[in-house]
């Protein structure tokens, strides 16, 4: 056995509730806990072990996953319970037995005639729908607060991978149960076996410790039943699930010299696979390897390329599917899997601006904006913007006034520079320099990228620009360049405007800007948003508060794009 294959055993041993012999020793301990969280298996969820609990690492990792599940299940609770007062039954199919299963989401699945309403109530909830996820039978929600997110929930009407159906959802449903803990429903434990395999073959292309622990735990469950089981499995995947039940079989044999399939279902398994040829050489070469050289690390990688071809070859055999659908779905495959390896997805670009005082929160609030974008895996950079602070501007600020010695004051000295910018030729060179230096800006980081399908996230925007300028340089050509500026470049799909007093924004940022600076930079700025009908959000309320109306507002409106209803 290999160095790494004796702490998979006891991982895989652990995992599923075993006694692991011989007990490993501290430093296999930290290798244990690496690899039950590699393979997102929950610690939370496993009895008390009193040699692990001597590990940094899994008191660490199960503090952090109790708190998780905690406030997860909370939530969660939540939905429950709306969906259940309309009659609605919600089933964790993914679940390993209870509710503590680490997903980046939480699968749910309604009866497909319940779909529509438990959809509608997600949303009256607060929960928001992805727009760019358009796969068949399911809707992925965000639940945010404070502008984070709290609850990541995957709808299904039917336990599908992409275009292929594993399992009706109604009888998903019809066969479910209450959890041992008893926090919620989840799928028969011949369910969860099929869906376990099917997950692995058809979208992760892996076998994880935790799928090995499903299988386990359902396997050992009262009253399981393997014909249960191939009732399930319809003749069209019948040879991809034979595949993958020997394959996992063969891996668990590999790491704990057993395996939880009878010898009677394995037979059934290779008389399947000895008609299905390439299954079966498939099958024959990884049981191979194995043998040669036992698996030292997990999760256990399965070939792409054979999961893939079975992908197609099961969706050519859909018989409820015309010949022209099939064909579609066989594109339609096609282009997702290319989409996913290049990471590239047909997603309209948005803008989104923040402006205000300084002191009114626009990083904060920016930080937050941008994790929830890209939590949602919309592709966002972050602009920021000031006239006059850009490098080259820099440059020619600092060569004048080393040409020009004390005729012009220093950077420090903002009141002797507002004087000096209020004369008609200075003020009107500065403006001018301020004018060009953000056209040019705004064309380089903002309107080739958005064109180019990057949703840009910009902190401070010409709203600022033409506020500054007015206020360091009073007079008519600032004003002039600020109206143009504004005019001249794209209005963001959700230009924002965080509304601070002066008098707030100096006690935040004290002695960043004189009062009557600030002032007047407010008064300013408030004309803008009578104008230019800026989304307006108080900024003098808690961070949290702040932050969460943003953040749903941004992506409301970046949502907005992509069911075509933004701005063109």
């Amino acid at each position: 056995m290999s160095r790494v294959a004796a702490p998979l055993a006891a991982a895989l041993a652990i995992a599923c509730g075993e006694e692991s012999v011989p007990p490993p020793g501290q430093a296999e301990l930290e290798v244990i806990v690496g690899l039950l969280r590699r393979n997102k298996v929950p610690l939370v969820d496993l009895p008390p072990r009193e040699r692990l609990a001597r590990s940094a690492g899994w008191r660490e990792s199960l503090d952090i996953e109790r708190r998780e599940r905690d406030s997860s299940l909370a939530e969660y609770r939540l939905v429950a319970r709306r969906l259940e007062g309309l009659g609605i039954v919600p089933v964790l199919f993914k679940s390993a037995g209870g509710y503590p299963y680490r997903s980046s989401n939480l699968d749910v699945l309604v009866r497909s005639g319940d779909f529509s309403r438990a959809t509608s109530e997600l949303e009256a909830a607060g929960h928001l729908r992805l727009p760019h996820y358009r796969e068949d039978n399911k809707l992925l929600f965000h639940r945010f607060r404070a502008g984070r997110s709290v609850l990541s929930v995957h709808l299904h009407a039917m336990v599908s991978c992409g275009k292929v159906l594993v399992l009706d959802g109604a009888g998903v449903v019809e066969r479910s149960r209450l959890s041992a803990d008893g926090t919620c429903r989840i799928a028969s434990a011949e369910d969860r076996v099929v869906i376990a395999l099917a997950h692995s073959l058809y979208e992760t292309d892996q076998l994880r410790m935790s799928d090995l622990r499903t299988i386990r735990l359902a396997v050992a469950s009262e009253g399981f039943d393997w014909e249960g089981v191939a009732e399930a499995v319809e003749t069209r995947w019948s040879a991809g699930f034979a595949a993958i039940l020997t394959i996992a079989s063969g891996l668990e044999r590999a790491l704990s010299g057993r395996s939880c399939v009878p010898e009677e279902r394995l037979d059934s398994a290779r008389r399947v696979l000895a008609r299905a040829r390439w299954a079966g050489r498939h099958v024959e070469r990884v049981l191979a390897r194995m043998a040669a050289e036992p698996p030292g690390d997990m999760p256990f990688g399965l070939s792409k390329t054979y999961s893939k071809m079975h992908t197609i070859a099961r969706i050519v055999k859909e018989r409820s599917r015309g010949p022209e659908e099939r064909a579609a779905d066989v594109i339609a495959t096609g282009w997702n899997l290319l989409a996913n390896r290049l990471r590239m997805r047909c997603r309209p670009a948005a803008i989104i601006s923040l402006s205000g005082l300084d002191g009114a929160g626009k990083s904060t609030v920016a930080e937050a904006t941008l994790a929830a974008l890209r939590l949602c895996e919309i592709p966002t950079s972050v602009v920021w913007s000031r006239g006059g602070f850009t490098r080259w501007v820099e440059a020619v600020k600092k060569g004048t006034r080393s040409a020009l010695p004390g005729a012009i004051p220093g950077p420090a000295d903002a009141e002797a520079k507002r004087r000096w910018l209020s004369r008609p030729v200075p003020g009107f060179l500065f403006a001018c320099l301020v004018f060009v230096e953000q056209s040019v800006h705004y064309l380089a980081r903002v309107i080739l990228p958005r064109a180019a399908g990057r949703t840009l996230l910009c902190d401070r925007y010409t709203y600022d620009t033409a506020a500054d300028l007015r206020v360091k340089a009073p007079g008519r050509a600032s004003a002039l360049f600020g109206e143009v500026l504004m005019g001249m470049v794209r209005r963001p799909d959700l230009p924002v405007l965080l509304r601070l007093t002066a008098e707030a924004a100096g006690r935040r940022k004290p002695g960043d800007a004189p009062t009557d600076h600030l002032a007047k930079q407010q008064e300013v700025l408030e004309e803008i948003r009578q104008k230019q009908d800026l989304f307006t959000v108080e900024a003098d309320r808690p961070d949290g508060v702040v932050v969460n109306e943003v953040v749903e507002a941004a992506l409301r409106a970046a949502f907005l794009r992509f069911e075509g209803k933004g701005k063109a």
